[in-house]
């Protein structure tokens, strides 16, 4: 039997993820302060489309038979009503949103909703079974990563004011991509007890200890990347006055960068696969690195 948490306020954040939406308003943010772009329509966007297609597949998942004993399903057993009506509401805020955001998306933005729409669909035996991409052999995470990638970039690329950035797209799509799907596979690692045997997880074929090792060494994409910047920001005005000291730019990668190697030590830590562990830390990671990158920005 699953861990349950008991706080009620705390059953809302991660059963009802609402943490997990505020990751993703996090996320944009960060990407639109990168991109320089506008974040307010973004980051509505990514709020209430992640909050509805999660509580959305968590619905359809409830009455699956191998999650019988999962605390965050029976959450969703007993308030499913209500939960309904607040996931619709979030669709109509969300479908609004994207109208305003349509003609500035970027056409792969489109390929990850459909990814997103066909992760989960409803099986032959109805509640009791659940077909979609998750459960096809090796995509799981692929397709989770692929997509929150694509949301967080790409999204933030349509806020108003944005201009052509070259290559930077590319490399802010392989990064978050990298990140993502580190945290991912470590999900995957608590999801073990759960996930049937065909759907071939990384920590089903590789092990748990190697499965924490590939998310760490996913970790230096991103680490390496803002490291990069940071150094390449501090040399280009190093002939300025005192630049070290007045450049919120590259203290801000500084502090990124910190974030992401705080991320990877804590991916690669073996602990309990509490609940609080992975919903309320490894969630917490998508707004460890915009807090930082705020708090940079104040410097």
């Amino acid at each position: 039997m699953a861990t349950e948490i008991k706080n009620p306020v705390l059953r809302l954040l991660i059963y009802g993820h609402v943490w997990l939406a505020l990751g993703a308003a996090a996320q944009v943010w960060w990407m639109c302060s990168v991109v320089d772009t506008r974040p307010m329509l973004p980051m509505l966007f990514a709020t209430t489309a992640t909050f509805s297609a999660y509580g959305w597949m968590r619905l359809m998942r409830m009455n699956v038979s191998e999650l019988e004993g999962s605390m965050q399903m029976a959450w969703f057993r007993d308030h499913r009503r209500v939960l309904l009506a607040v996931i619709i509401a979030g669709v109509l805020v969300a479908a609004t949103t994207l109208y305003q955001l349509a003609l500035r998306l970027n056409p792969v933005f489109w390929i990850a909703c459909g990814c997103a729409a066909l992760y989960v669909l409803p099986g032959f035996r109805g509640a009791k079974q659940v077909l979609g991409l998750r459960r096809v052999p090796l995509l799981k995470s692929f397709v989770i990563a692929f997509t929150w990638a694509v949301m967080t970039v790409l999204v933030a690329m349509a806020g108003e004011g944005y201009g052509p950035k070259g290559i930077l797209v590319t490399w802010l799509l392989i990064t978050q991509f990298c990140f993502f799907l580190a945290i991912a596979i470590v999900f995957d690692i608590r999801d073990a007890s759960f996930d049937l045997v065909s759907i071939r997880s990384i920590p089903q074929l590789i092990g748990e200890r190697w499965t924490r090792r590939v998310a760490v060494l996913l970790m230096f994409v991103p680490i390496s990347m803002w490291a990069w910047s940071a150094l390449f920001r501090f040399v280009i005005d190093a002939h300025r006055d005192h630049a070290i000291r007045t450049n919120p730019v590259a203290w801000t990668f500084v502090l990124v960068t910190i974030g992401y190697i705080v991320a990877a030590v804590l991916l690669g830590l073996k602990v309990p696969r509490g609940p609080l562990f992975h919903g309320l830390v490894l969630d917490g990671l998508l707004i460890l690195v915009p807090l930082l990158a705020w708090v940079g920005g104040l410097l």
